[in-house]
């Protein structure tokens, strides 16, 4: 992320500054000289912007920071230890439909039994 900050002010500073890019004139200095300053004054500018905006507010920034939380947001339900928790909840659960289920089927099994007794003469 900070990366990405860095990049953007170096980005904004350099669209500003290209206007001095390869414009040395030999036959007139005064031509360069005045590129160089103009190209300097509006690097000053943007910098300006970015300190008064305190780096943070500044829009470029700010939609960086913006991207980056909405794409780590984590919702407090999908924490680690919440996911744990519900999974330990649902085994426990299961686990006591599990033992309904088999006393059940222990009872109709007994129920069975005493149903299937053989007939005594």
């Amino acid at each position: 992320m900070t990366a990405v900050s860095v990049r953007c002010v170096f980005e904004e500073i350099h669209s500003e500054q290209v206007v001095a890019r390869d414009c040395y004139d030999y036959k007139d200095s005064t031509f360069s000289a005045a590129k160089f300053l103009w190209a300097t004054w509006k690097a000053q500018q943007v910098m300006d912007r970015y300190i008064k905006h305190q780096f943070y507010e500044h829009p470029s920034i700010a939609a960086v920071l913006a991207r980056h939380l909405a794409d780590n947001y984590v919702k407090p339900d999908d924490t680690i230890a919440h996911k744990l928790t519900k999974l330990e909840k649902d085994h426990k659960a299961l686990l006591t439909r599990v033992d309904s289920l088999s006393t059940r089927e222990n009872h109709k099994g007994e129920k069975n039994d005493k149903a299937r007794v053989p007939f005594a003469p």
